[in-house]
């Protein structure tokens, strides 16, 4: 289509616009976040509301030099089905890529990890380890994630130590930073390092670290899919478990 931007992308939210249209939050792996608008419709065949829905992969072309779009065509690549605790996960995943990515900014390898973490929590993957590499990554991608090999308040290399201090905007540090600080042991301290996220010990630390980096970029707006997974808890009798959830 002559003129028109094209990408896969996914839709992060919807909302209604008039009858048979709706404004678009895409992420799209070739142009980064971008704004459309989409005309719908009600008629079986046609192009509806119900294939824009979150977590499908699309084949997306717009055209528009204003920050909101015309969104032209649509076409469904993949379905990467999520319901239950799994669908808020990623609509977890779909906040924070809402809050913390600029407009119109080609970011590929978000993309592929956004992508990834999917399919993993469609696959069944405990939902702990693949949250917080999806964090991690992410903060680690726009440039946010403390370097875990320096001492920021000695400087150098971050030493061996039993304990370790993080603090958001300044780092680690084997000294206490300050009263605020998150502490946490050397197995987590490592496990950052390495960028492994696996070990179901050590999944509490992980998430006090990831929580405590994206709070200041998050503001005190509380994330609706953390109060739905609160409710979705309480409705099954369960306990929250803060290591494993957003």
């Amino acid at each position: 289509m002559s003129g028109a931007d094209e990408s896969a992308g996914f839709v992060l939210h919807a909302r209604r616009f008039r009858e048979n249209s709706r404004i678009l939050e895409l992420f799209t792996r070739e142009h980064g976040r971008v704004a459309a608008v989409a005309r719908v419709s009600a008629r079986p065949g046609r192009q509806g509301a119900a294939q824009l829905q979150p977590f499908r992969e699309l084949l997306l072309r717009w055209r528009g030099r204003r920050a909101l779009k015309n969104l032209q065509s649509f076409e469904a690549l993949t379905l990467i089905a999520l319901d239950g605790e799994a669908g808020i996960c990623g609509l977890y995943c779909n906040e924070l890529l809402l809050r913390l990515l600029p407009e119109q900014e080609p970011l590929p390898a978000i993309y592929d990890i956004y992508r990834r973490t999917l399919a993993a929590l469609h696959d069944g993957t405990e939902p702990a380890p693949v949250l917080r590499r999806f964090e991690w990554r992410l903060l680690d991608e726009l440039g946010y994630a403390a370097d875990t090999e320096e001492d920021c308040l000695v400087g150098g290399p971050l030493a061996r130590a039993d304990e370790y201090h993080f603090q958001p905007g300044q780092g680690f540090s084997v000294k206490l930073i300050g009263r605020d600080a998150v502490r946490l042991d050397a197995e987590t301290m490592r496990a950052l390092q390495r960028g492994e996220f696996d070990d179901p010990r050590l999944q509490r630390g992980l998430r006090r670290v990831t929580a405590a980096a994206l709070q200041p970029l998050l503001g005190p707006k509380e994330l609706k899919s953390r109060k739905l997974m609160r409710q979705l808890l309480q409705m099954k009798g369960k306990e929250r478990n803060d290591s494993a959830h957003p």
